[in-house]
């Protein structure tokens, strides 16, 4: 049970004799536990650095430390010795770049080619990560109906998810469901008619960008802390601040929650047969309500009418 604390078995067996007073001595408890002697001394040494056995008082019996104290002040410190290592993952990282291509001339991308390779780094990079900026666009080489499971736990994580998706990932109802569900668990989304390219950035220090446009890239480059990603970096930031919120509460908006519903739609530059899709009505209803709202904000473009109804406080 103690092994994620940093304990052994020896460990673990003799706290817990320890916890129980089933023995004094040290030779009662190597008898007890049936290890030699010189085991139980260096599991109490080290039990007595890690807070959970009290000081030592010679010629008396090891007492162990109230586990309610003891064991979440050891947590406590192996969380911060956990954060003081993911510090230096880019250091780490740098080191290793450096060792396998050679000057910095070659560090600032890494071209990483195969699938499973491909996979297996972007897995490491996320699960270390505390931020994902993403640029979403189709194709996509995923079933959409594992999304939602697959980012969940990040954002469950606590993990600061932004996204700028572009209008046509949303055209799929389903795809539109699962987004808002995701946003409904913390992710923060905006839309706009067109994101340039695919792109993931982990932590601000290193971006993971497709150099293929099929649904399964078999090659990608990782971008690490240089120029070049200063410049995704600021795209990324510049396309966000432009892009409209995607589903902002309605709750106090100055128009009934269906027009508002159809205008975060305009403002995603969602088509007609979209539109009505997502709204659960015929073309023809849609172009009707689109036409009336367009005229009503003298808007003479879907998005531009998206983006006035935001400018006046109604998305």
């Amino acid at each position: 049970m103690l092994q994620g604390l940093g304990l052994s078995d020896v460990d673990e067996s003799v706290y817990r004799a320890v916890l129980r007073r089933r023995s004094g001595s040290l030779a009662e408890l190597a008898r007890t536990l049936e290890i030699s002697r010189h085991r139980v001394e260096k599991a109490i040494q080290h039990l007595r650095a890690e807070g959970l056995i009290q000081p030592g008082v010679p010629g008396r019996p090891p007492t162990a430390a109230d586990p309610e104290i003891a064991v979440p002040a050891l947590l406590r410190r192996r969380h911060e010795q956990l954060e003081d290592v993911n510090a230096h993952l880019p250091a780490l990282a740098a080191e290793h770049r450096l060792a396998a291509f050679g000057d910095a001339h070659h560090q600032a991308v890494e071209v990483i080619v195969g699938s499973d390779e491909i996979r297996d780094r972007t897995a490491a990079l996320a699960a270390a990560a505390s931020e994902f900026l993403i640029f979403d666009r189709p194709p996509y080489a995923y079933a959409l109906s594992g999304e939602v499971e697959g980012e969940l736990p990040f954002l469950e994580r606590g993990v600061n998810i932004r996204v700028v998706y572009d209008s046509t990932a949303l055209q799929d109802p389903l795809r539109l469901a699962n987004v808002r569900t995701l946003v409904a668990h913390g992710e923060q989304a905006r839309v706009l008619p067109k994101v340039p390219l695919k792109l993931t950035i982990f932590d601000q220090h290193t971006a993971v960008v497709p150099l293929t446009r099929e649904e399964v890239s078999e090659s990608v480059a990782l971008v690490h802390e240089s120029g070049l990603l200063d410049a995704l970096l600021a795209l990324f930031e510049t396309l966000w601040s432009s892009a409209p919120v995607l589903d902002r509460p309605h709750d106090a908006a100055p128009i009934p929650p269906d027009d508002a519903d159809l205008l975060t739609l305009l403002a995603m530059g969602l088509k007609d047969a979209a539109v009505a899709r997502q709204l659960g009505v015929s073309i023809r209803t849609a172009r009707r309500r689109i036409s009336g709202i367009m005229d009503g904000l003298g808007a003479t473009s879907r998005f531009q009418a998206g983006r006035e109804a935001e400018r006046r406080g109604w998305l």
